[in-house]
C-alpha cells in the first residue's frame, strides 16, 4: 500500500501544475503510467485514490490494433476456405 501512495504522489509531482478541481473541494489530475492514462484524485487531509481512465486514448489505439489484427484472420480464413 506504502508503494501505491509513493507512485501515486511521485506520479502527480511529476505531472506538474494541471490539477483539476470537483465540486467538493477535492482535486483531481490525469496522467499516465506503464502506457495508460490514470486519474489521481484526492485532497491534502484525505487520502489519495487512483484509477484507470474508462476513455484512455492508448487502450482504445491498442483495441483498434486487436480488431484490425483479428479481422484480418478472419478474412485470410474466409479466402483460404474458398479456394
Amino acid at each position: 500500500m506504502k508503494k501505491l501512495i509513493l507512485l501515486a504522489l511521485a506520479a502527480m509531482m511529476m505531472t506538474g501544475c494541471k490539477y483539476f478541481k470537483y465540486e467538493d473541494g477535492s482535486y483531481y489530475t490525469v496522467t499516465t503510467l506503464d502506457s495508460c492514462e490514470y486519474i489521481i484524485s484526492g485532497s491534502i487531509i484525505n487520502s489519495y485514490n487512483i484509477t484507470h481512465k474508462g476513455n484512455c486514448k492508448y487502450c482504445k489505439e491498442r483495441r483498434a490494433a486487436e480488431v484490425r489484427r483479428i479481422l484480418t484472420e478472419v478474412q485470410d480464413s474466409i479466402l483460404l476456405m474458398t479456394d
